[in-house]
Formats: C-alpha cells, sequence, structure tokens
C-alpha cells in the first residue's frame, strides 16, 4: 500500500494483486520474451490481456481454495550490525538503528483464511460443529438467506450448511436431523455458510466458513435445550431427515 501526503489530507492507493494462468493458452499461442503486455478490466467478470498489441486473451477469475495469507504493510527503522567500533557503538556484533536512512517497508502476516470447497462425507451421524446464527434481516448472517433471497425469523428452527454440504443448493428448503445436548431437532436449509468466500458486506464481513459447520437459529439452540449462556458452539451430529 502506498500513502500519497499532502498538508490537506491522505490519500492511500491499495495495490492488489493477480495471479494470471496461462498454462491453457501457452502451447497453443506463441508469447514472445519479455514481451510488452496491458492488462485491463480487472474489475469485471472477463479481464482482457492484450500481448505485444498482437495477442487478445479474454479471462475469466477463478477462486482460490485453499490457505490465504493476510498481510499488512507498515514501515520500520533500518537496524544494521556493527562490525567494529564507532561514534554510535564502541561494541561489535551489535545491531543498532540507522538513523540516516529512510523507514524501510515491512511486511507481518496478521491472519489466515481457510477456504474449503468440500466437507466430509455425509453419514446418519455426520459429525460437525453447531454455531449460532441470526437469519434476520440486520442480523448477523448478512444478506438474505441463498435458497429463497428471503430472510427468515430466528424463532423457526432453519440452518445454514457449509459450502461443501450446502452441495450448491441441493439440500435447500430440506430438513436435516441434528443430534446434540442428548437430543434431537429437525431444522429446515435455507441458507449457505460460504467455506470460499468471507469479510465483505454480504457475509457481514465474517472469515470464510469452516466447512464442518451447522449455522443454526436460536430456535435450534433452544429446541436442543442448550443453556443460553453456552450458546456459541456445540458439538452434533447430522444426517438429512
Amino acid at each position: 500500500m502506498a500513502a500519497i501526503s499532502s498538508s490537506h489530507d491522505q490519500v492511500e492507493d491499495e495495490e492488489e494483486y493477480v495471479l494470471l494462468d496461462l498454462d491453457g493458452v501457452s502451447g497453443q499461442v506463441h508469447i514472445p520474451p519479455n514481451a510488452p503486455y496491458v492488462l485491463y478490466g480487472l474489475d469485471t467478470l472477463n479481464p482482457i490481456l492484450v500481448i505485444d498489441n498482437k495477442v487478445k486473451l479474454i479471462g475469466e477469475y477463478e477462486e482460490t481454495i485453499g490457505t490465504c495469507f493476510v498481510f499488512t504493510e507498515g514501515e520500520c527503522p533500518v537496524v544494521h550490525e556493527e562490525t567494529g567500533p564507532s561514534e554510535a557503538n564502541l561494541f561489535s556484533g551489535k545491531f543498532i538503528i540507522d538513523p540516516k536512512q529512510p523507514l524501510a517497508k515491512e511486511v507481518k502476516p496478521v491472519a489466515r483464511l481457510h477456504k474449503y470447497d468440500c466437507s466430509p462425507t455425509v453419514t446418519i451421524n455426520t459429525k460437525a460443529v453447531l454455531t449460532l446464527n441470526s437469519f434476520e434481516k440486520g442480523g448477523d448472517g448478512g444478506g438474505p438467506s441463498e435458497c429463497d433471497s428471503k430472510y427468515h425469523s430466528d424463532t423457526k428452527p432453519i440452518v445454514a450448511l457449509s459450502t461443501g454440504w450446502y452441495h450448491k443448493g441441493s439440500r435447500c428448503l430440506k430438513k436435516i436431523t441434528i443430534s446434540g445436548n442428548g437430543r434431537k431437532v429437525n431444522a429446515t436449509v435455507v441458507d449457505e455458510c460460504d467455506s470460499t468466500i468471507g469479510c465483505d458486506a454480504e457475509h457481514d464481513y465474517q472469515p470464510p466458513c469452516p466447512n464442518n459447520i451447522v449455522d443454526g437459529s436460536k430456535a435450534v439452540w433452544e429446541a436442543l435445550g442448550v443453556r443460553r449462556d453456552d450458546w456459541g458452539e456445540l458439538d452434533i451430529t447430522w444426517t438429512d431427515a
């Protein structure tokens, strides 16, 4: 991130990195080494790459699956090791701050997000973690439910499933049986707990969901008889009803 300062305000330009995968066309199109290129339309679904004013490639985005690391960039003083006596340091082998050098850029990892498009195989006793979600407008579920583009009352036993279990909507508006805390409850699947995308307004700026989550309304927790003080996470099993 580069900062541009003035006496009145400060403007920050964000840098984004894009990986271009050309393996699919490298055997069909000759791309000269060090050829000039222009890449535009990055804010569209189909960015365009023009190479050497001769080759035009129209691409598409693919969501990254795996572990994504988030870094922050800051400034730090330049530090070097003294190799001999000096006015600043009379002992060799010591590390000192060089006041004559401008501040250097420093990148530190601040978080990592696990992203999945699969979940454990569903059995008659599928192990999962029950979490608490609000499906009402303004709740922590973010936007409307994926299955029907509607908000739902938290007084109804409804759930969102991790991406693999949601399975492109194949369980939408169907019931599952949840077992936990010595009780059982049938709940309707209305949403996806997205394991591939997060940290945006649609997902209430929450990180991507783990791949073993059943995200339940308060009615689910009440039906399982869990004390309100213990609401949050609960080891459960579930199966299709």
